[in-house]
This record gives C-alpha cells, sequence and structure tokens, in this order.
C-alpha cells in the first residue's frame, strides 16, 4: 500500500502536466491561425461577418459625419461616401433581415399565443 500511493500521485502529476500541454498547444496553434477558435457553421460565420461589417458601417459613417462637421472633408466628397457607406449598410441590414425570415412566422405564432 505505501508503494502505490506515490505511484498514484506521480501518474496524477504526469495526467495533469499532459493535459497542460495539450491545452497550450492548442492555444498556440489558435493564436497563430492554424485552427478557428469557437466554428459554427458556415451560417453563424456569415452572420457574424455581417454583423461586424455593419458595426463597422455604422462606426464609419458617424466618423464620416465627425470629419465633416469638423470641416476636414468637402461636402462633396460627403455626400458620396456617405452616400456609398449607406447604401452598403442597406444591403447589409437587407442580408441580415433574410436570414431572418424563416423564423418570422414562427415569432408571430408565438406571439399571437401569448397574448
Amino acid at each position: 500500500m505505501n508503494d502505490v500511493i506515490p505511484w498514484f500521485f506521480l501518474t496524477l502529476a504526469a495526467a495533469g502536466l499532459l493535459t497542460a500541454l495539450f491545452f497550450l498547444w492548442q492555444s498556440i496553434r489558435a493564436a497563430l491561425g492554424v485552427v478557428e477558435v469557437g466554428v459554427g457553421d458556415n451560417a453563424d460565420r456569415d452572420r457574424a461577418r455581417l454583423l461586424e461589417r455593419k458595426a463597422a458601417l455604422v462606426d464609419g459613417i458617424a466618423d464620416l459625419r465627425f470629419e465633416h462637421d469638423a470641416g476636414k472633408i468637402t461636402t462633396e466628397d460627403f455626400a458620396v461616401v456617405d452616400a456609398q457607406m449607406r447604401a452598403e449598410a442597406k444591403e447589409v441590414l437587407r442580408a441580415l433581415d433574410e436570414e431572418l425570415t424563416p423564423y418570422r412566422a414562427e415569432a408571430e405564432r408565438l406571439i399571437e399565443a401569448h397574448l
């Protein structure tokens, strides 16, 4: 019995060390871009990209307005770039809405049932 206890803890420590090394290796691979972390299906990735693009466009429009108000951008340039960014934002919002179309009928049914 006295010989078993040290071997038990030695085995437990070795298993813990190997587990820690495995997770360290996975973290390094993820940091270097070898593997993607938390990747779902393509629909999730596409939706995440659309949401990121939407946020970037909203920020860009706000920054553009600030630059125009500060006098760094002419009114003509502002009008052109603002129209382009707003058109792209509309496309992104339309794409996000299209993804929700299959769920609208179910949502409306649940709302009616609840009311």
